[in-house]
């Protein structure tokens, strides 16, 4: 994934289903409710805020380009800029507060851990961790093969977490601790969980794999040339992959069909399902292509253009407030 490079983009976010994507993944609350859904999109131009499922978007006080979100359990919003820069928010992205500068400039994702630990993914320099009280980040490279392990992915599985690489697939039972290698030892471009708990890997050249036993072996159940970058899943259990283009699996991943509507000559680096099963795609541009985000609204059949035109998108999350 580190060959696509542009002026913007030497940061680059296997889809942040942070809802995690996809990788895994809401309608305003019903009423009554105090909670509603927002949506984050980590962006070229900082962070931006949705409450309306993407169609519009309110930029906030981060304004450098951000590389990488993460909303935690308890509704903080973690952000990484690529000027090495790290930010907390506790009033749904109101106010920042810098909070220990980053280990290097390059965090492909953030993650929280049960302990409340902020875990971050650098290039070419494994996995990182800031412990609760501590202003200062710690390598957390145990287990991984390489210290240099370029970390392109962080996210939850089931009460662990994954990390995805190009050294492989790996696993931690201890938040991050120590790393013990899954059946997939290749390199990783995307990773995602879907609701039945199969782990969807994608790659650079090979297509995507899926384990449905936990990571223990893995089968590939599509093969393509081209980059996968994402994933996302909606509540039918259609499972929508990120690349240049879009593809779509509504037969759990036996076939797959590309999305033809979807946006032209982009890397689709972000995927997000919200809560009204509307999809969310976050491209970075190429050439002349489609920027900013893009909304189908009938299961990916149709995209259109739902904001931050001009922008490249790393990461997009939602989360209910």
């Amino acid at each position: 994934m580190k060959q696509i490079s542009l002026t913007v983009g030497i940061l680059l976010v296997g889809g942040l289903h942070i809802s995690c994507g996809n990788d895994g993944d809401e309608n305003p609350a019903a009423p009554g409710s105090q909670e509603a859904e927002q949506v984050i999109a980590a962006t070229s131009s900082g962070i931006f805020l949705s409450a309306d499922n993407g169609v519009s978007w309110t930029p906030t006080a981060i304004d450098d380009t951000t590389g990488a979100v993460f909303v935690t359990a308890v509704g903080e919003i973690l952000a990484a800029t690529i000027n090495g820069a790290f930010f907390r928010s506790s009033d749904q992205g109101v106010s920042w507060s810098a909070s220990g500068a980053l280990p290097r400039q390059e965090i492909y994702s953030l993650i929280a851990n049960e302990r409340g630990d902020v875990l971050a993914g650098a290039d070419d320099e494994g996995a990182w961790r800031l412990a609760t009280g501590n202003d200062s980040w710690m390598r957390i490279n145990e287990g991984l093969p390489s210290s240099d392990c370029d970390v392109r992915r962080l996210l939850p599985f089931e009460s662990a977490i994954l990390l995805g690489s190009d050294c492989g697939l790996f696993i931690s039972k201890n938040g991050g601790d120590s790393w013990s290698a899954t059946g997939f030892r290749n390199g990783v471009d995307a990773v995602g969980v879907n609701d039945g708990g199969g782990i969807f890997v994608g790659t650079e050249h090979d297509g995507i794999f899926r384990s449905t036993d936990g990571g223990a072996t893995f089968v590939q159940v599509f093969e393509a040339e081209a980059m996968v970058l994402s994933f996302a899943f909606n509540s039918r259990g259609y499972i929508f992959a990120g690349s240049g283009g879009i593809w779509r699996s509504v037969d759990e991943a036996a076939t797959w069909s590309a999305m033809l509507g979807s946006p032209p000559h982009a890397y689709v680096l972000a995927l997000l399902v919200d809560s009204k099963d509307h999809i969310l795609a976050g491209l970075l541009p190429h050439g002349d292509g489609a920027s900013g985000v893009f909304r189908s609204t009938d299961d990916g059949q149709t995209w259109v253009q739902s904001g931050l035109e001009g922008t490249a998108i790393y990461g997009l999350t939602s989360a209910q407030f």
